[in-house]
């Protein structure tokens, strides 16, 4: 069988948790998957938001702390995340993020107009039309003929541009599928999160901060897949982490020849291990080894107004 290849999920930075939780879940209608903590320093949450599904490569997920410096957009990151919407669902779009005070522009990308825009705290976001099989379905606060179906593509900002295309070949299978003076576009084999751009101009040093990209993270389909991966970048002379249990999926990092940060997580064991489908997101959730501190990292963490339609129970199972 095929391995897929493609994003897994893209981690960011952001300010606080309830404008995080507002913007993404209020203005953009995504689904509030998963509430739980970053694992490397628990005192600040985790969110997840993505499509109706919770499908692998809709997710995009935030380490939220208010008063947090901001961040600048440059080399070594990812520079941009791009989500999809049905056809003729645009001015839809348009209207909505001129209705909560949000300025966009649009500009074509490789032969396709993408409207831009920023979240509250600077992150550079797009929307794209795509013909996408499926879709969102999520009866939340956008109506699913309109609603976010996943991420369309990230545009990378390496600091080797050539040396990330190569490395984006050889290790994870991506394809060069179509470039312009300013860009590549490269496809995996998924249809949602299958995308990726990588931008040809050399960027000054991007500071991480809210607003930023922390990583991407790139699907293995299990174990022996991520093993494969592991394999691949020893042969590169990568130094990589151990692989680490995230609960979801279990993972491995390592910065690549662009200095971006790049993760290998795995498809399973997925969102619904400590959570029922039509209950993810509805409490906070906490790794095993951080159960016995609960009370004390719940007393520790803000707490979240969860408004109507952040959490409602989609039409279809």
């Amino acid at each position: 069988m095929m391995q897929p290849v493609g994003i897994h999920h893209i981690t960011a930075l952001s300010g606080d948790p309830q404008a995080t939780l507002d913007f993404y879940a209020g203005v953009l209608g995504l689904r509030l998957t998963k509430r739980t903590v970053n694992h490397d320093d628990p005192g600040t949450y985790h969110l997840y938001f993505s499509n109706q599904a919770a499908e692998v490569g809709t997710h995009l997920t935030f380490f939220p702390q208010s008063n947090a410096p901001r961040g600048k957009r440059g080399g070594g990151q990812v520079g941009d995340v791009v989500f999809a919407v049905p056809p003729r669902s645009m001015a839809f779009w348009k209207r909505r993020l001129i209705e909560h005070g949000t300025k966009y522009h649009v500009e074509q990308r490789l032969g396709e107009s993408v409207l831009w825009f920023k979240d509250s705290f600077g992150l550079s976001l797009g929307i794209v039309e795509r013909d996408v099989e499926g879709g969102n379905a999520w009866d939340g606060i956008v109506e699913s003929q309109y609603a976010i179906t996943g991420i369309a593509f990230a545009t990378l900002l390496s600091m080797f541009p050539d040396h990330s295309k190569q490395h984006l070949k050889r290790t994870f299978g991506f394809k060069l599928e179509d470039s312009d003076a300013a860009f590549y576009r490269l496809n995996g084999t998924v249809e949602t999160g299958g995308e990726l751009h990588l931008s040809r101009t050399v960027h000054g040093r991007g500071i991480e901060g809210a607003g930023t990209v922390h990583h991407i993270a790139f699907r293995a389909a299990n174990d022996d897949h991520q093993r494969e991966i592991l394999h691949a970048l020893d042969g590169q002379n990568y130094r990589t982490t151990q692989i680490i249990d995230r609960t979801y999926f279990r993972s491995v990092y390592y910065r690549e020849c662009g200095f971006i940060l790049f993760e290998v997580a795995t498809d399973g064991p997925g969102f619904t291990v400590d959570e029922a489908f039509d209950q993810l997101g509805a409490k906070l959730t906490l790794p095993a080894h951080l159960e016995k501190k609960r009370q004390r990292i719940q007393s520790a963490l803000r707490s979240l107004e969860i408004q109507k339609g952040y959490l409602e129970k989609p039409s279809q199972p």
